[in-house]
Formats: C-alpha cells, structure tokens, sequence
C-alpha cells in the first residue's frame, strides 16, 4: 500500500491531542490570570490579552502535531 496507513498518523494525532488537553488549560488559566491582573484596564487591551490566547490555542495543535 503506497502513502501512509493510519497506523502512521494515528498515534500522533492522538497525542497532540492528548497534548492540547494541559495546553489549553495553561493558555485558560494564564488568560485569567491576565485577566485578573488587567481587571482596571481598558476593554481593548483584555480583549488583545484574549485574541492572544484563542490564536495560541489554535496554534498549539499544529505546532505539537509537527513536533511530534
């Protein structure tokens, strides 16, 4: 069989998977922390605080994904 059999692919899948379930909660209780802190700040900078943390939620996958 050419290409890769889902033996190949499955397991880091599945790890960078696993992977993401303590990245995101890092990223989740670093953005309260943050957001704790900036609890006098300004609308704009929370809301900058948390766009950073959704695009680091979404990149972690794929980092973790090529790392693996």
């Amino acid at each position: 069989m050419n290409g890769l059999a889902w033996e190949d692919w499955a397991l880091p899948v599945l790890m960078t998977l696993g992977h993401f379930l303590w990245q995101g909660a890092a990223l989740g209780l670093l953005a309260l922390i943050g957001l704790l802190a900036l609890r006098r700040a300004s609308a704009r900078l929370r809301y900058a605080l948390l766009c950073t943390v959704f695009a680091g939620m979404a990149l972690c996958p794929s980092l973790t994904l090529v790392w693996l």
